[in-house]
């Protein structure tokens, strides 16, 4: 007992060694991008490859993709909610099938449109943007494809842009997710301002990401990359993963109200997402942008 007892903790210490470095890495390279100057994209290069060599196969059910698809259980009803004024986790209080007609959604790092499709099912008009050339091309096939797309009442649209450059056209959604992008993203200071400007005043924004937690990076990366293969090898940079409270002070500097936040934990053995009082790993946070709150981007101009 007492040889497994000293083993665990040399495995304990050896993951804590590395998360240090990982820290260490990660804010040596931060200020060095900001030391080669003003940046007005907040895209990594490695995400854009990365993602662009995976396109093709983020549709299948079974491949390293799957608990996006089961996520949908989890943040399709919790996005319906927030625009429906219904309690956030609990089940929409459905009385159509096209219970979010007249809304418009923009998804930010839309990928191949997994959350896009169910959204326009409902009725909304989604708008979904990328910045993965092969995303959007998948992403296009694979909805028209999909004869119940076009007979929901809704719109779905795909846009091949970063943020940054969809911003620009000043278009205002009644809600903004952006799921599972936020923990891919170099610099989260220069890229959150860009969705808030994208909200409509009363509006909100969705976030679902990882939390920067030593829990995380065991089973985000140790044990669902390294050990378990659930996902490839290389998928997170736990330098990137975001605190709840780093989230909320970006979001409250661009003058929007968290409304809501809670964890989220996925079962790999039952494919099952789920609420909880607190995984350390994966989260949401839903905030609002008050009436008369006035966009820093566009006073920045």
């Amino acid at each position: 007992i007492q040889s497994i007892v000293g083993l665990g903790n040399e495995m304990l210490h050896r993951v804590l060694r590395r998360i240090t470095r990982v820290n260490l890495i990660s804010r040596v390279l931060h200020s060095c991008r900001n030391l080669s100057g003003p940046r007005d994209i907040t895209v990594d290069e490695d995400e854009l490859e990365k993602f662009s060599r995976r396109a093709t196969q983020m549709w299948d059910m079974n491949g390293p993709d799957a608990p996006l698809h089961y996520l949908n259980h989890l943040r399709v009803p919790m996005i319906s909610n927030v625009l429906l004024n219904h309690p956030i986790e609990g089940q929409p209080a459905c009385h159509t099938s096209r219970p979010l007609k007249g809304y418009h959604i923009l998804d930010v790092g839309c990928g191949v449109g997994i959350l896009c499709e169910p959204l326009a099912r409902l009725g909304a008009n989604v708008t979904g943007i990328d910045p993965v050339e092969e995303n959007i091309t998948v992403a296009v096939k694979h909805s028209s494809q999909d004869p119940s797309l076009t007979a929901s009442g809704g719109s779905l649209n795909y846009q091949c842009c970063t943020i940054e450059e969809f911003a620009r056209d000043s278009q205002q959604f009644d809600l903004v997710v952006a799921s599972e992008v936020l923990e891919h993203v170099t610099e989260i200071d220069k890229f959150l301002p860009h969705i808030c400007t994208t909200v409509k005043q009363g509006g909100h924004t969705v976030f679902t990401t990882i939390n920067r937690t030593l829990t995380s990076y065991i089973t985000a990366i140790l044990l669902a990359e390294y050990m378990t293969g659930l996902l490839p090898v290389g998928t997170h940079d736990w330098g990137k993963f975001v605190r709840p409270s780093e989230l909320e002070q970006l979001l409250t500097s661009n003058g929007l109200t968290v409304v809501f936040q809670r964890d989220n934990w996925y079962n790999p053995l039952t494919r099952a997402w789920s609420w909880c009082a607190r995984s350390g790993v994966g989260y949401a946070m839903v905030a609002i942008k008050p009436p008369g709150i006035e966009d820093k981007q566009e006073t920045k101009n």
